[in-house]
């Protein structure tokens, strides 16, 4: 048996929000960590050190690329889009993306890829209108990005101090978001350099095995990647920020409506009452398994997913546990939380 073991993630994050149809004014932020390149060391007492590359993130985008040309689709996905009442090649390509995000999330017992691909997902909902009290700026748009990214901050820092550990080291490179900045971009100062290292206290905030640079930028792209010429960077980038899109929808379905999720995938021009649910159902089966209890640690989706809840009461940030909804699965079928705070 190896006597160490160390993984060192080159990690792109996209950052995705919108607001919850099914829960009145809530609002979510998601963070996706996909790796641009891991390399796996090991040191075994007869064999010496051993090395091992895999870059998840082409791995990634070859599986996106065959499932647009698999069923013919050149659409943007997005979750908030999904209607109608027949089943379509659109809704097969999507329920294929999701699939695929699940598979990726995972760390062990694969069953798509030929190995872990290790991406990760941090989640936090928030209410809206939001309290502003703690934000001095004479402009309410500028607290209100204010606020975003103080919740972007610790939703960062909650993330990679959980599901990252001493032996699973992460490299921040870059922040991709969706769309164009408010009145101005996310700031990295406040999102990114404050977790560095904080000039007023004169600590550092995050754990050895997190690194940010100087170089670690903060990107607003349009998701839509149909705007850019077809694998450039932009392309590519827009089609994960699409993946980042539907895995908080899919979330946001699994944990705020109360609906019947059926397995079975539905021929193209079925008749179907909810799409989402059976576009959803990977992640739900994914999320249920936190019912294991302490067999939770034997999934392969074990510290890969954090889903929490914050606000402001009494001016003292408060965060919960977020769960599914306690729904059933059709039988007609053959086929963790942020408490690293900032303080």
């Amino acid at each position: 048996m190896p006597i160490s073991n160390r993984k060192i993630n080159d990690i792109i994050v996209y950052h995705d929000e919108t607001y919850l149809p099914y829960r009145g004014k809530l609002r979510g932020h998601i963070f996706l960590f996909v790796p641009i390149q891991i390399v796996e060391e090991s040191y075994l007492p007869l064999f010496g050190k051993d090395r091992i590359v895999i870059y998840p993130s082409k791995i990634i985008y070859k599986e996106i690329k065959k499932i647009r040309k698999g069923f013919g689709v050149t659409h943007k996905f997005h979750f908030s889009n999904i209607g109608g009442m027949k089943w379509s090649k659109e809704n097969m390509a999507e329920r294929g993306l999701i699939d695929i995000g699940v598979e990726a999330l995972k760390q062990r017992h694969v069953s798509h890829f030929n190995h872990p691909l290790f991406c990760k997902i941090a989640i936090i909902f928030y209410p809206n209108p939001r309290d502003l009290s703690g934000y001095q700026s004479s402009s309410k748009k500028e607290n209100l990005l204010r606020y975003d990214e103080t919740l972007m901050r610790i939703l960062l820092k909650g993330a990679v101090h959980l599901l990252y550990n001493v032996g699973n080291v992460i490299k921040v490179l870059n922040i991709f978001c969706d769309g164009e900045p408010h009145h101005r971009k996310f700031s990295e100062d406040r999102v990114l350099k404050k977790l560095v290292f904080d000039k007023y206290l004169g600590i550092t905030q995050l754990r050895d095995y997190v690194i940010i640079t100087e170089d670690t930028s903060i990107i607003h792209l349009n998701s839509n990647h149909r705007y850019y010429d077809e694998d450039s960077e932009e392309y590519i980038h827009a089609n994960f920020l699409q993946l980042a899109d539907m895995m908080l929808g899919a979330v946001i379905n699994c944990c705020f409506k109360k609906s019947e999720y059926i397995k079975r995938i539905p021929k193209i021009g079925q008749q179907i009452d909810d799409k989402r649910c059976v576009i959803a159902f990977p992640v739900k089966e994914m999320l249920d398994k936190r019912k294991r209890g302490r067999g939770f640690v034997n999934s392969g989706h074990y510290k890969t997913f954090s889903l929490s809840a914050a606000e402001i009461v009494e001016g003292i940030w408060k965060f919960n546990d977020i769960n599914t909804k306690e729904i059933t699965i059709s039988s007609d079928s053959d086929n963790l939380t942020l408490i690293e705070l900032d303080s």
